[in-house]
Order: structure tokens, then C-alpha cells, then sequence
């Protein structure tokens, strides 16, 4: 029989910086790792630059509260691997995450059509008001009866589409209307209510209500 070479193939590996979403609005990560080999791991180390490693240590499969390089941007993590033979074959693999710690900037683009600013009129008479804010991609908004800042578990959610979001707000009197707008971007970080929208308007079209019809029998 075949005498077996020397194991020359570096070992399979895989690194996931917190089960691979985008972005975060925190510095400190969960890296999920991989590896394996016919010839068992030997030890593993990790990298913010991809030129200095942490000193080699044993495989584990999770590593809590990895500390990113802490300026905001696209940050990647570099995971090296080696394996138990004579040769230590070696491989290095990547993860990238955007690390955002700034809450969104939004601005209003308009209230049912008006572009005027303050003070904003809604002249529709259609029984609702539409007010556009301009954000960026990716972020969720939700308008609210009082001044608060983003939270789920309240107010009502605008649609959202590219960087804008469209916030529909019932107006069947004639007010004025004081609502506000808090939105959240794609890592997390959510308005207060000292950066979010207060949006004041009023109504002066009515609802237009067709007088009833009255068919008088012969």
C-alpha cells in the first residue's frame, strides 16, 4: 500500500464579524470563526491591519467583544489559522463591516407638495398630509404625537424609499399640527429628540363632502 505524503493544504477557514450585517454603530464586535483541518488546528490569531496579529492562541469558535479599530468607516478583520502539521500550513481570511456611529442628519423636503418652510400649509383637502424628509439610505423613520426620540414602540412608521422617507399623517380638521419625525440609519443609531424633526402646519382646504342625493319616486 501507499505511504501518505506530508500534508501540504492549509486549512479551511471563515471569519463572520457580527453574523455578517453591514454595519454597527459600536466599536465592539463578535467575530464567528471556522476552522479546520485533516491534521487538526494548532492555534489561531487575529488582525485590525492585516500586519499585526495578537499572539497565536487556541481555535474557538466565537470571540465576544473583539474591539474594532474605532474610527468610523469600512473596517475588516483579518483571521489566520494554522494546522497541526510538520509544515504548519497556514491561511488567512477577511470580513469587512461599516462601522457608523452617527446618527443620521434629516431634513424636511416638504409638507403635502409645500416646499415654502415655516410656516408649511397643506392645501390638498384629501383628509391626509404627506411630509417628505430627505436622510440617507437605508435608515427607517417613524412620526410620533409628541417630541421623542426613535423608538418602535410607538408612533408609526413612514415608507422609506433611496434616501427619503414619506411620513402620512391623517388631517381631516384644520389644525395647526405639530408632529415629530425620529429616524434610524442602517447601523443602529437612532435620533434623540434634541436631532430629530418638530414639524408644524396647518390645513386651509376642507374636505370637499358631495351633498346627498335625493331621488324622489313618481
Amino acid at each position: 500500500s501507499g505511504v501518505a505524503g506530508p500534508d501540504t493544504t492549509p486549512p479551511s477557514a471563515s471569519v463572520t464579524i457580527n453574523s455578517d450585517a453591514a454595519a454597527t454603530s459600536t466599536a465592539s464586535a463578535t467575530l464567528t470563526l471556522r476552522c479546520s483541518d485533516v491534521s487538526g488546528v494548532k492555534d489561531v490569531r487575529y488582525s485590525n491591519d492585516g500586519i499585526t496579529y495578537t499572539a497565536w492562541e487556541a481555535f474557538s469558535s466565537t470571540i465576544q467583544n473583539w474591539l474594532l479599530a474605532s474610527v468610523d468607516g469600512l473596517k475588516t478583520v483579518w483571521y489566520e489559522c494554522r494546522d497541526n502539521s510538520p509544515s504548519q500550513n497556514a491561511v488567512t481570511v477577511s470580513d469587512t463591516i461599516i462601522l457608523d456611529s452617527v446618527v443620521p442628519a434629516t431634513s424636511i423636503v416638504s409638507v403635502e407638495g409645500d416646499t415654502t418652510a415655516l410656516p408649511y400649509t397643506d392645501t390638498s383637502g384629501d383628509g391626509d398630509t404627506q411630509i417628505v424628509i430627505s436622510g440617507e439610505s437605508g435608515m427607517l423613520c417613524r412620526w410620533y404625537d409628541i417630541d421623542t426620540g426613535y423608538t418602535t414602540s410607538s408612533g408609526t412608521a413612514c415608507t422609506t424609499s433611496g434616501t427619503q422617507a414619506t411620513c402620512t399623517i391623517s388631517t381631516v380638521a384644520a389644525g395647526p399640527y405639530t408632529k415629530s419625525v425620529s429616524c434610524s440609519d442602517a447601523a443602529g443609531n437612532g435620533q434623540a429628540s434634541t436631532n430629530n424633526l418638530d414639524i408644524t402646519w396647518s390645513v386651509t382646504t376642507s374636505i370637499q363632502i358631495p351633498p346627498a342625493q335625493i331621488h324622489l319616486s313618481t
